[in-house]
């Protein structure tokens, strides 16, 4: 009886390791994720309908072909117009501006006119290496600011990673303080408590090293003190290396022993 509860035991755990892998193999989180979202943005379709889920990813994939096309159009023509590609990326930027506006502000930027730039070859190609050089420092100004952006990560980074004892919330006022003091020295304002916290950190490196060394030679002249304090009774607690020393206490020579004749000798004076 024994014997068959084992069997029975070991036959349940059996189905329970097929089981979880079985939920292993039919777990999709990829399908999972898509199914959500795409009852977010078709809420009148069943997932599980594939008919009606085929029907409506052609669709999806018929507006994908069609915007691509369009967006490549469009890309060419920005690409045969620079000035268009700049209207448009300040335009997205500052909605309210109107167009022509727009159009006659640019060229009177670069002491044109519309009608100049329509009727001189010489006014166009003056103009399209205006367009050129904008498009560059805006990219400048752009990878700029990319690269201020990373450097700032960095820096909140390391300051995190160098202050583990601190909680985010003393990181960020920590942090922020600091580019108070910075904003405000751009603007020609630092208070004294500031420059001498400046001057303290320059000099750092080398009060560590100055309390090193004092610390150093206050540690050797304690030993040597140690070693030339008057030593106990017992003359165990000599230091060895003092044994001979001035300090020293000095010791009785022991009695040399008389020669036989020597002593006979003196006896008879």
């Amino acid at each position: 009886m024994a014997k068959e509860n084992e069997n029975n035991e070991k036959d349940l755990e059996q189905m329970n390791a097929q089981e979880t892998e079985q939920e292993a193999v039919d777990a999709r989180p990829n399908r999972d994720a898509y199914s959500q979202m795409w009852a977010e943005d078709n809420d009148d379709i069943d997932f599980e309908d594939k008919e009606a889920r085929y029907g409506r990813a052609i669709e999806d994939r018929t507006e994908l072909r069609e915007r691509r096309k369009s967006d490549k159009a469009l890309d060419d023509l920005f690409s045969k117009h620079d000035w268009l590609a700049i209207m448009a990326k300040e335009l997205r930027e500052n909605p309210d501006i109107n167009p022509f506006e727009w159009l006659e502000s640019f060229c009177n930027e670069n002491d044109l006119s519309i009608q100049e730039v329509l009727d001189s070859p010489e006014a166009k190609e003056r103009l399209a290496a205006k367009i050129t050089e904008r498009k560059k420092n805006a990219a400048d100004a752009e990878a700029k600011q990319k690269e201020l952006t990373e450097n700032l990560q960095k820096s909140r980074d390391a300051l995190e990673e160098a202050m583990p004892d601190k909680t985010p919330e003393e990181i960020q006022e920590l942090w922020l303080g600091f580019w108070k003091v910075v904003e405000d020295a751009e603007n020609g304002k630092v208070e004294a408590k500031t420059i001498i916290d400046f001057a303290h950190a320059l000099s750092y490196d080398d009060d560590i090293k100055a309390a090193r060394e004092e610390g150093g030679m206050r540690a050797r002249n304690e030993k040597i003190q140690n070693n030339v304090r008057k030593p106990s009774e017992e003359m165990g607690n000599l230091p060895p290396t003092l044994g001979q020393g001035a300090n020293a206490p000095t010791k009785k020579e022991p009695a040399k022993k008389k020669s036989f004749a020597k002593t006979i000798f003196e006896d008879i004076e």
